[in-house]
């Protein structure tokens, strides 16, 4: 995901937002969890690598 345009990661995390209420809706809270754990890991590594500069 380094080489995403700032638009492109608005549409993945909406489409992850989407599917997490989706889960959630449907009563799938392990599957809400990893999508929220996915989500969660990819700002903490963008947090270190933009983090650096």
């Amino acid at each position: 995901m380094n080489n995403l345009t700032n638009m492109q990661k608005y549409e993945n995390y909406k489409a992850q937002i989407d599917r997490l209420n989706r889960a959630i809706k449907e009563h799938f809270y392990l599957e809400a969890m990893f999508i929220e754990y996915a989500v969660m890991e990819y700002r903490c590594e963008s947090i270190l690598t933009h983090g650096k500069r």
